[in-house]
């Protein structure tokens, strides 16, 4: 896809590339396949010389490309109807009889639910087609293979919540959307020289900034769309200071790097237009403490903590909500589901904070079937006879073992046939299952019924087993008649209980470890490599910090030959991993060496400077310590343990110690 103008000059030199690109590559356009769309108020005098001066005739507009509409109607709803078609075409593909609700809920997220998402990225769908998604999600979670439409059993609004709250971590898929969408905004935002940056805010923001720029009532779905995502990360944005030339004083919020904070005012007439850079020394690039007195006294505590780069490096946008103040959509789902909260009841809520889902349910040793099955029993989401009155379904609501009234704690616990089976499970303190008033409190006491050996499953529970196969009892006993003794529940339960864990068993032996190792000093080559121990320590209290370094030969014997040992001090630190970022510029540079390791005991400044971990909490310093880099011919960065840190660690707390009260 190619833009121009439509004129006979922009015509020959794009003839001009066309034509090179095919004595390069030796690849020729096939102009009958080639089509040409021109915009709303181009002439049909012009039209038909831009063809000629081409040599395509056809004109386009109507057809997709990289799977979206090249053109927008009014009608949104039927250009992006065709993503609901696929996903119920590939439903109709799969056969899911033999899938078990934890099956299909990984079907659902990992392959339906992503079908949308690259749409989703680029425009903004339509409120009805959304829900017509989500429908056609509902249906296959909760529907068989045979196409007979079943119960909803829990609310699509309690399924989207985290499983820490109670649902299963659905999309809700308009926040979602929102979410990807304030990804494009984001990347606008924080890499103004990219092409969709340049042509965006010169053609709509070249008055205002991007942030604060409102939308026009005509304007296009895409334009909407991007909107709408720089709409959700509006709230969330700071700024982290470089070289303070892009960021203005009073209006942009750089005070903070958790929360939005801007100067008080009112500034005064000479000082509303100024940018931070005006308050930063031009000789020794640190703040100017004159100017800040004279300006802004209140804040002169907080803008000192700040510490702006002496190498040039430019501000940057942080999304404040996550430690590495990137923006993720997943992040920015969250932030925009918080911001549409449905309605419930004070008790209901209070009552689902209060339960740990995640220690009870999901992160016990058991298998994810077992888990699905505790969560539709802790939700009602169980058909037995309660809740099939509760929906005004027409059949029994008797116990099929007992006769009385049947409800998920009579059914797991208060019947006397499953009674006779907690009490024949050869655990190590026996239960009364009387005693469990609802399913929370059996699933509450679970982690306290421990199988003995030899018939014991060892690690894990045996509760969720022996409930699940009660319920299985229950249904073969409606479903096909068929009548299971107390003894082959119980048999059952243990059985597959065991050969689970076995099977969990193989794939710890089979799966390699997973970890990051990084590189010891003892495996630095050659005596022309000088190494460079730093380390910081950092008083809270104060915002003081101590630097320690020590510059020795390095080898892979035990002894080294120090060749210098320094420390210092500053005020104003903000952090302790700031403060290790001040530790590693040392004097390194100034004694002449070439080749140089620098090793610290702090792996998430070692992570940072080798870009394996992002925090804008270091903006200004990493920018120097990779530009001071280039200084050296050969230069690495590693990670030591504290016991071999333990010279620089005693240098810092000893210069922390002499700092002066202020």
């Amino acid at each position: 896809m190619i833009f121009c103008q439509a004129n006979s000059k922009s015509c020959k030199a794009l003839m001009s590339i066309l034509k090179k690109y095919e004595e390069a590559s030796g690849q020729k356009i096939n102009r009958q396949k080639s089509s040409i769309t021109f915009s709303a108020k181009t002439s049909n005098n012009v039209k038909q010389q831009v063809k000629n001066a081409l040599g395509i005739q056809q004109e386009g507009g109507n057809g997709k490309y990289l799977g979206l509409p090249e053109h927008f109607g009014r009608s949104k709803k039927d250009l992006f109807s065709r993503i609901v078609d696929r996903i119920k075409q590939r439903v109709q593909s799969w056969s899911t009889k033999r899938l078990s609700s934890a099956g299909k809920l990984t079907m659902l997220k990992s392959v339906l639910a992503a079908m949308p998402t690259y749409t989703m990225t680029c425009f903004k769908l339509p409120v009805s087609l959304t829900k017509r998604i989500q429908s056609a999600l509902t249906r296959f979670w909760w529907d068989g293979s045979d196409d007979k439409r079943k119960t909803s059993w829990i609310a699509w609004t309690k399924l989207i919540k985290s499983r820490r709250e109670g649902g299963l971590g659905f999309r809700d898929l308009q926040c979602f959307n929102d979410a990807l969408l304030a990804k494009v905004s984001w990347r606008i935002l924080t890499q103004p020289d990219c092409l969709l940056a340049r042509v965006f805010l010169r053609k709509y923001c070249h008055d205002t900034p991007f942030l604060e720029g409102g939308i026009s009532a005509t304007a296009l779905h895409g334009l909407r769309g991007i909107c709408i995502g720089r709409d959700l990360l509006r709230p969330y944005v700071g700024k982290a200071i470089g070289d303070g030339k892009s960021t203005r004083l009073w209006d942009d919020p750089w005070l903070s790097l958790e929360q939005q904070e801007r100067l008080l005012g009112p500034p005064t007439e000479a000082t509303k237009d100024m940018l931070v850079v005006e308050l930063i020394s031009p000789v020794t690039k640190t703040w100017d403490t004159n100017k800040l007195r004279d300006i802004v006294p209140a804040a002169e505590a907080t803008i000192m903590e700040l510490k702006p780069s002496k190498l040039g490096a430019r501000d940057t946008y942080i999304w404040l909500p996550t430690a590495t103040r990137e923006y993720t959509a997943k992040f920015g789902y969250y932030e925009r589901l918080n911001q549409n909260p449905e309605e419930q009841y004070e008790d209901q809520v209070e009552q689902e904070e209060r339960y740990n889902w995640l220690n009870n349910i999901w992160n016990i040793h058991s298998s994810p079937k077992m888990k699905m099955f505790l969560w539709k029993a802790m939700n009602g989401a169980l058909p037995v006879g309660e809740n099939l009155k509760a929906r005004n379904i027409n059949t029994t609501v008797r116990c099929p073992h007992c006769g009385e009234e049947e409800t998920t704690s009579h059914l797991l616990f208060h019947c006397n046939f499953a009674a006779q089976i907690w009490r024949r499970i050869p655990c190590k303190s026996q239960i009364e299952p009387m005693s469990i008033g609802d399913i929370r409190t059996g699933i509450e006491l679970s982690p306290s019924i421990i199988c003995l050996p030899p018939t014991g499953i060892g690690e894990g529970p045996i509760f969720p087993w022996i409930a699940w196969r009660i319920w299985i009892a229950r249904n073969l006993l409606i479903f096909e008649r068929k009548s299971q003794t107390v003894e082959e529940v119980v048999t059952q339960a243990v059985t597959y209980a065991r050969e689970w864990q076995m099977a969990q068993q193989t794939k710890r032996k089979a799966a390699s470890p997973a970890y990051t190792q990084y590189r010891r000093i003892g495996q630095i080559p050659g005596r022309e490599w000088m190494t460079c121990k730093s380390d910081a320590a950092w008083r809270e209290d104060t915002k003081s910090a101590g630097f320690g370094w020590v510059i020795s030969r390095g080898n892979s014997s035990n002894k080294e030959e120090i060749l210098h040992q320094g420390s210092d001090t500053q005020r104003f630190v903000r952090s302790p991993l700031s403060a290790e970022g001040l530790a590693a510029l040392t004097r390194a540079r100034d004694l002449g060496i070439k080749h140089l390791v620098v090793a610290s005991d702090s792996q998430q400044l070692i992570k940072a400077i080798k870009k394996e971990f992002s925090t804008k909490e270091l903006h200004g310093i990493l920018h120097e310590i990779l530009k001071l880099s280039l200084d050296f011919e050969k230069i690495d960065f590693v990670f030591i343990s504290r016991e071999k840190n333990r010279q620089a660690d005693a240098l810092a707390k000893q210069a922390l110690i002499v700092i002066e009260p202020v």
